[in-house]
C-alpha cells in the first residue's frame, strides 16, 4: 500500500505491532500508536491478521477518534472491525465514509442495514486476491521458522510496548 501511494506525497501512517519499527521507516513511513494513526488519518486501510487480540480492534471508541471526514477501508478481515459500531458511526455522519470488502456474515445478507448507508461502498470479499495472495503467507511463515530455529531474532512478533 506505502508503494502505491509513493507519488502521490502523502504523509503514511503505520500501526503494526507485529512489524519492527525500522521495516516501516525503511518503507518511508512513520511508525505511530493506533489512537494517533486514528486522530491523525484522513483514510485508514485496515491489512491487519485476525487474532482473538486484534478482535474489534476497532470499536466505538477508536471509531470516535477518527475525524468526521475519515473513511474507513477493511479489506482485511471482518472481524477487526465492530459492525456495529461502524454503522452507528456511518448513519451519524460521524466519519465521512467507509469501503468494506469483508463482513460478518458473507455473502452480506439483503437486510443488512450496510445497505441502506449512502456514504459507504460494499464490494465481494476478492480485494484480497491475487496471484501471490496464496503462497506469500507460506514463505513468510518458513522465513519465520527458519530464523526461529537458527536462533535468529523474529521479525514478526507482537511488540507489547507499541499497543
Amino acid at each position: 500500500m506505502a508503494k502505491k501511494l509513493s507519488g502521490f506525497e502523502v504523509n503514511i501512517l503505520v500501526y503494526d505491532s507485529f512489524v519492527p519499527k525500522e521495516i516501516i521507516i525503511n518503507a518511508e513511513c512513520q511508525p505511530v500508536k493506533l489512537n494517533y494513526l486514528l486522530q491523525n488519518s484522513d483514510f485508514v486501510s485496515l491489512h491487519y491478521r485476525y487474532t482473538e487480540d486484534t478482535k474489534n480492534m476497532l470499536g466505538s471508541r477508536e471509531i470516535s477518534l477518527m475525524r468526521p471526514t475519515a473513511y474507513l477501508i477493511n479489506t482485511a478481515r471482518e472481524g477487526l472491525v465492530d459492525s456495529n459500531a461502524l454503522y452507528k458511526a456511518l448513519k451519524d455522519g460521524r466519519i465521512g465514509g467507509a469501503a468494506l470488502d469483508v463482513f460478518d456474515v458473507e455473502p452480506l445478507p439483503n437486510d443488512s442495514p450496510f445497505l441502506q448507508l449512502e456514504n459507504i461502498t460494499l464490494t465481494l470479499h476478492l480485494a484480497g486476491h491475487s496471484l501471490n495472495s496464496m503462497t506469500t503467507p507460506f514463505e513468510i511463515l518458513g522465513k519465520e521458522i527458519d530464523r526461529f530455529l537458527k536462533n535468529e531474532p523474529l521479525k514478526f512478533v507482537k511488540n507489547e510496548n507499541d499497543i
